[in-house]
């Protein structure tokens, strides 16, 4: 399930950077049918990219290394991504792509298409990852000198990531062996006017951590996504 939490949230990222490339574009992951094939199947691109009804480029998403946990070789994997690349071939669209987040399985496919194993009209792409926002960018503390708020400020640019249908918040805090559930309600606003999680409860929290009393520099904390709409802090 945490795999599956990751990858959801590299693919948000993914077509996020991706609107920066393609403005006024409409960028988005859904069923493609595959009308080289007829018209009868679907298959449920990663990216799709459309200008109007017209699609100009699909693309699928592999975020898996070449290697199994164990240092295997993951064959099972790069029959998925061959798997991928068949249904690419039954979309009529000038541009399909196969991107990758691990230069291992990229390295790995780039060769097996030299060797003429892979097709020639499908683009590989390797995926530079170093800029992905963590989720310490995405929720943080907006410390000052001497004084502590009570609320966690979420960057704007970073809400896309809370889904609209989150009512709330749970937030875990973490320090010296206590631990306390805080719950943050959401509102229309989060999404527009002002992304800040707000709970009075927090505050003691950093008070009792001593963040509020620093010196040089910003004292930083651990943020974990449990998944869904839940998060932990660590003191």
């Amino acid at each position: 399930m945490a795999n599956t939490i990751n990858f959801l949230k590299v693919e948000e990222w993914y077509r996020e950077k991706l609107s920066d490339k393609y403005p006024g574009y409409e960028i988005s992951k859904e069923k493609v049918p595959l009308l080289n094939w007829g018209n009868k199947g679907y298959f449920e691109c990663d990216v799709v990219i459309k200008k109007g009804n017209n699609i100009i480029e699909v693309q699928c998403l592999s975020c898996s290394s070449a290697k199994t946990i164990n240092g295997n070789g993951g064959a099972g994997k790069l029959h998925k991504i061959k798997d991928d690349a068949l249904m690419l071939m039954g979309i009529k669209c000038k541009k399909k792509v196969l991107a990758f987040t691990e230069k291992s399985m990229y390295n790995r496919v780039l060769k097996e298409k030299e060797n003429g194993r892979f097709p020639n009209t499908i683009e590989l792409l390797l995926v530079n990852v170093d800029k992905r926002p963590s989720i310490n960018e995405i929720l943080r503390c907006p410390l000052i000198k001497n004084r502590i708020k009570n609320f966690l400020s979420v960057s704007k640019k970073y809400t896309h990531l809370f889904q609209r249908n989150w009512k709330t918040v749970v937030v875990i805090i973490s320090y010296s062996g206590k631990t306390e559930e805080i719950e943050f309600n959401l509102n229309e606003t989060f999404w527009t006017t002002c992304s800040d999680l707000k709970n009075i409860k927090i505050k003691k929290w950093f008070e009792i951590s001593g963040c509020i009393n620093w010196e040089g520099r910003k004292p930083e904390f651990k943020t974990v996504y449990l998944g869904e709409n839940k998060f932990k802090i660590i003191l």
